[in-house]
């Protein structure tokens, strides 16, 4: 019998089978979960630390901080970027971070350096163009008129990746997208009534109350300007592991 095979017999094996068995699986568990941390650690320092400052706008339907709430929302979105506040870091940030330097807050928040961004995004709706496409149809008959209209405008956005360290461009994208309106009308059901009791010798002697509707829709330029964004970081971000960032 080799030293080994003693030792087996001898020492450890009896040792661990007289250890209570919730011992045991307590060990275990502790030595799992510290083998489990630094993977996730990794996983987190692993993701580029991003940000936007402005998203700049030309529409006044779209004032320039919602569009840059709207890209700031897509990036965190994504969960391939550590996304750090700069458009209101005054406003949340600084705030919290002087109450903390004067005792009010529990905490070290104001002896700590505020996350520093990689890579900043730069974000700009370039492309408005009102009346893109229209088209009007109408019908009648008997009296009745009946119409239709559609009609469309373009939106369309550019967003470019820079490194922070070096100002270089990493990337770009640029996207377009239709804004749809729709539009329909019905009139002359009064006349319409008319002719066709005419047509069997009877008549309301000008009495028949008549009928007119109008009706349009419009698809909201918010939600058109939240999808190309959206469209935009989709793309961006899938592309995001081909950037040469200056570490």
């Amino acid at each position: 019998m080799n030293i080994a095979t003693k030792f087996m017999k001898g020492g450890v094996i009896p040792m661990l089978s007289a250890l209570p068995r919730a011992l045991v699986l307590t060990a275990v568990s502790v030595s799992l979960m510290g083998n489990a941390a630094p993977a996730k650690d990794d996983k987190k320092a692993a993701r580029m630390s991003v940000t936007i400052y402005e998203m700049r706008s030309s529409v006044t339907e779209i004032p320039a901080r919602a569009a840059t709430d709207m890209f700031t929302t897509a990036l965190v979105k994504t969960r391939k970027f550590r996304v750090v506040e700069r458009q209101r870091i005054g406003e949340g940030v600084a705030r919290e971070r002087d109450l903390n330097a004067q005792g009010i807050t529990t905490g070290k928040a104001a002896t700590k350096q505020v996350h520093g961004a990689g890579v900043i995004f730069e974000a700009t709706i370039s492309e408005v163009t009102v009346g893109k496409t229209s088209n009007e149809n109408s019908f009648g008959i008997g009296g009745l008129q009946l119409g239709g209209s559609s009609a469309s405008d373009g939106l369309g956005i550019d967003v470019r990746v820079l490194d922070a360290s070096t100002g270089e461009v990493l990337d770009a994208v640029n996207v377009r997208k239709s804004i749809k309106a729709t539009g329909s009308s019905v009139g002359g059901v009064g006349t319409l009534v008319d002719n066709m009791l005419a047509l069997k010798g009877k008549s309301t002697r000008g009495f028949t109350p008549d009928v007119a509707n109008k009706s349009s829709a419009r698809e909201g330029i918010d939600e058109v300007l939240r999808d190309l964004i959206e469209d935009a970081v989709k793309q961006l971000s899938s592309r995001s592991t081909e950037w040469d960032l200056d570490q």
